[in-house]
């Protein structure tokens, strides 16, 4: 991902709206996806008529190790307590790759951290988490640890409970949902509370996209650029 974007919604429903931000879950190997948990990347509360809200999205990465707050389930906060710059695996112009970071995780005195990270070791589009040995899943579930991927300033966008001695490639998305729902900034979110939300595709989209959140409570892409 090399390009920054920016989602911006239009409310044209009449009265106050909250918007909800969520990223769709990067593809994650060796790992259940069911297990990997989205993160609310942004609000907006109480966004009145004819206002609008926003969400920037950067072209960096972190790695990121977090704690839950108790057992993951929706509503649930995600606190950071590292971060590690990481870049992607490329295709470059002579057709080769570029390969992505790869980060070591393991465990001192009880807490799980970074240990060092090497280029030249992830596919395309992706960066990846090795796993040391020495601890246990039950460790990691019954400490509520987790890792995943964070934004340009480590705010969390995908997690999950990690596993001793594995090697996990995480692809992130270029999809994002929008929802007019009121939600927690850095909180698990079960995509099902998501009611009427609208998906942002930016594969195929251009890098500026306006919703447009109208009267009748739908929420829709807007290919007008005067909603913007």
């Amino acid at each position: 991902m090399g390009n920054n974007y920016t989602i911006t919604v239009q409310n044209r429903s009449g009265a106050n709206s909250h918007y909800t931000f969520v990223a769709e879950k990067p593809n994650v190997t060796n790992v259940n996806q069911s297990q990997v948990q989205s993160i609310v990347l942004a609000t907006a509360a109480s966004v009145p008529e004819s206002g609008t809200a926003k969400l920037s999205i950067g072209s960096q990465y972190q790695a990121i190790v977090a704690t839950y707050s108790g057992r993951p389930e929706n509503g649930v906060q995600v606190e950071v307590a590292e971060k590690k710059k990481v870049d992607l695996g490329r295709r470059v112009a002579d057709g080769t790759v570029a390969r992505g970071t790869t980060v070591t995780l393991g465990v001192f005195d009880g807490s799980p951290q970074f240990l060092g990270d090497r280029a030249g070791a992830a596919e395309v589009n992706s960066f990846a988490v090795e796993t040391s040995t020495g601890w246990t899943l039950s460790e990691a579930v019954n400490n509520h640890w987790a890792i995943g991927v964070g934004g340009a300033d480590g705010h969390p966008i995908a997690t999950f409970t990690p596993e001793p001695g594995r090697r996990y490639r995480i692809e992130p998305s270029l999809k994002y949902w929008v929802a007019p729902v009121d939600c927690v900034r850095g909180t698990i979110v079960d995509m099902d509370v998501l009611y009427n939300s609208v998906q942002v595709d930016f594969t195929n989209s251009p890098e500026r996209v306006t919703i447009v959140h109208d009267q009748q409570g739908n929420m829709r892409v807007s290919n007008d650029s005067n909603d913007d």
